[in-house]
């Protein structure tokens, strides 16, 4: 056999090139020099050594080699502590059964300047049968910074661990839609929020979309399909939106955006998001039929509406506002601010022109508010004017710019006459107020004058008649006989009688010239002092006065004082027959309305002519059975009516009276007065 039959089959393949294992290895050496990586050899005999080691370990490791050569295990001290266990023993389970444990394993070390690197090492076991003793021992392996790969991977994660939380929260559905070329579709990514969409259970789309085209609508089904087609020829972004109906019968809007992508397969991948689309869809009707409602009232009202654009020009109006102005739609469309001016003159109600900056929509649009400003509008080529009240606003964006101006006015010509009117009228009744009150201040004036000759110029003859005729009975009484000084007493009694009368009469016409000053008055405080006033009356008489419990009320107090004496002093006079006279005071309250009342057991009346009671001079009884001037029971219904109260009374004949009484508002008088 020649030299050539005998080398190895690995020499031979390189005829020629290598005469030596000495070329050989220093052939290895300049490969190994060459590469990134870390070329590494060990022996395990007699102890574990390290044969070889690349010089790109230095790099990587930042170490020296010959600390490799020094002890072959200094590789394992550099691993981060983290990962270290897991690297020493996987390095074990390989040395002691290479072909049950292959040695692939990616780790940390940690450099001496303190960065870390990713290291991917793996290890090369000789094939046991064609290994001699001498070779088994020997362990190749390669170690490759992948620190790079690692970082980018990394990132790579963390970018889709981002993209899969967006997702997972993100209102639309980001999805992956893929149709092969048999036809076959599906959604590799998105599947199981896409289903949610479609009321199915997650995972019914991952590997099967076809259930889908069962839940479109069918009257959005062949447009869609159309659509996708259309896509996935041209290649062009797809949009579409379209009706899903869940199995329990709800419907549901989507609304498709994605960008198609040729697979290496003949597939088509559809990369996009599906919204629902249903609230949105809601609110458009809904939106929809508010602005049909709201064009119905706005072309039914009786009031204009005009509206303005950001510039400042008509944009909108109703067909009351056309009418008002007596124009038609077209008319109107086509008029300009100059025409405008042309047609149409504005004037304050005094008559005073207003320039076009003046006019309401240019005052609306500089940002005023305007709130039932009245107007007059003359048309120039027609002749006619009309008054109309305006109000509006302008309309802005968030930042303050003018969107729009909304105008409203309505026609009050008839209002505004009517009012002029008014003011005509209520002028002309001042005017006729103050004639007639100065006509009556002329009365008051001479009802004073004549109180006046009353109290000074009536008063002096009965005074007279008095005097003299109790002079004559003192002086003369014994020359007269019987019947004389009877008559003298008669024309006595009559002048005092007369007297008496005119203070009445005086007090009663005093009464409605007399100021009144309300304040608050203790009623049972009150009812004691005016009883006390009539001692004399009840001197040597039984009289049994009876007090309830009586609420506060607001009154002027000289003028109150008046009723209770008054009352009290009827309620004496009264039940002057009687052996012992009751006199009860009270009150009720009804509908939060109080009625005092003072009842007494006398001589009572007549109902049927309870109506005259009140009346000057109006008496039920005769004068020699009850003294009186008729005039006390009109001073209490004419303080009481002042009060802005009524008064009443309820009697039988010999069962006694009850008069009643209520106060309102001081100086309002009531229905009653």
């Amino acid at each position: 056999m020649s030299r050539a039959d005998s080398e190895p089959q690995a020499t031979r393949s390189l005829p020629g090139l290598l005469q030596s294992a000495a070329e050989v290895a220093e052939l290895f050496v300049q490969f190994a020099s060459a590469q990134r990586h870390v070329l590494w050899v060990i022996d395990l005999l007699p102890h574990e050594h390290t044969v070889y080691v690349s010089p790109a370990f230095e790099s990587v490791w930042g170490r020296p080699a010959a600390e490799m050569y020094a002890d072959a295990r200094v590789w394992t001290a550099a691993i981060h502590p983290d990962d270290r266990p897991g690297v020493v023993a996987a390095f074990a389970r390989w040395i002691e059964s290479p072909a049950m444990h292959p040695y692939d394993v990616e780790y940390r070390i940690v450099r001496p300047d303190g960065s870390l690197r990713w290291i991917h090492d793996s290890g090369q076991a000789p094939d046991v049968p064609a290994a001699s003793a001498r070779h088994w021992s020997r362990r190749t392996g390669i170690a490759e910074d992948i620190s790079e790969r690692r970082l980018a991977l990394d990132a790579l994660r963390v970018e889709q661990q981002r993209l899969a939380a967006i997702a997972a929260v993100a209102p639309s559905v980001l999805h992956t839609f893929r149709r092969d070329a048999d036809g076959r579709s599906s959604f590799p990514y998105g599947g199981a929020r896409l289903a949610q969409l479609y009321g199915l259970p997650p995972g019914t789309l991952d590997a099967d979309a076809s259930v889908v085209a069962e839940l479109i609508h069918p009257d959005d089904l062949a447009p869609l399909d159309e659509s996708i087609a259309a896509s996935a020829r041209a290649l062009s972004p797809w949009h579409a939106e379209f009706r899903v109906r869940h199995a329990d019968g709800d419907e549901r809007w989507l609304e498709v955006h994605a960008t198609p992508a040729a697979g290496p397969d003949g597939a088509t991948l559809w990369h996009g998001s599906a919204t629902d689309t249903s609230a949105r869809k809601r609110a458009e009707r809904a939106l929809l039929e508010s602005q049909r409602r709201l064009m119905a009232v706005v072309a039914h009202m009786s009031e204009g509406l005009l509206v303005y654009s950001a510039d400042g020009k008509l944009s909108e109006w109703n067909p009351a506002a056309l009418a008002m102005h007596e124009f038609d739609d077209a008319s109107a469309r086509g008029i300009s601010v100059t025409e405008a001016t042309r047609l149409f003159e504005l004037r304050t109600l005094a008559g005073e022109l207003l320039p076009l900056a003046l006019w309401p929509h240019a005052r609306l649009m500089a940002g005023e508010s305007l709130r039932q400003l009245e107007l007059r509008l003359r048309r120039t080529d027609k002749g006619w004017e009309k008054v109309f009240s305006y109000s509006g606003s302008r309309v802005d964006d968030a930042q303050g710019r003018p969107l729009f101006g909304v105008l409203q006015f309505s026609d009050v010509t008839a209002q505004r006459r009517s009012a002029e009117e008014i003011a005509r009228l209520n002028s002309e009744l001042e005017r006729r107020v103050v004639e007639r009150t100065a006509e009556l201040q002329a009365a008051v004036k001479e009802l004073e004058a004549f109180s006046y000759s009353v109290s000074h110029d009536l008063r002096a003859p009965l005074r007279a008649l008095d005097g003299f005729s109790q002079a004559v009975i003192e002086d003369h009484g014994t020359l007269l006989p019987e019947s004389g000084r009877r008559y003298l007493g008669i024309i006595r009694e009559t002048a005092q009688k007369m007297g008496r009368l005119i203070d009445d009469l005086l007090a009663f016409s005093r009464l409605g010239r007399q100021s009144m000053t309300p304040r608050k008055v203790n009623a049972g405080q009150l009812v004691r002092h005016a009883f006390e006033t009539l001692a004399p009356q009840c001197k040597g008489r039984r009289i049994e006065l009876r007090v309830a419990e009586l609420p506060p009320c607001e009154a002027d107090l000289a003028l109150l004082r008046q009723v209770w004496i008054n009352l009290l002093s009827n309620a004496v006079k009264y039940t002057r027959q009687c052996e012992l006279a009751t006199i009860e005071v009270g009150s009720t309250t009804e509908n939060g309305v109080t009625e005092y009342f003072v009842r007494d057991n006398g001589a009572g009346f007549d109902m049927r002519y309870a109506h005259k009671l009140f009346g000057v001079f109006a008496r039920l009884h005769r004068a020699d059975e009850f003294e009186g001037t008729g005039v006390g029971l009109a001073i209490v219904q004419r303080i009481v009516h002042r009060h802005g109260g009524h008064v009443r009374a309820h009697a039988k004949p010999g069962q006694g009276a009850t008069f009643f009484f209520s106060l309102g508002t001081p100086g309002t008088p009531d229905a009653a007065g």
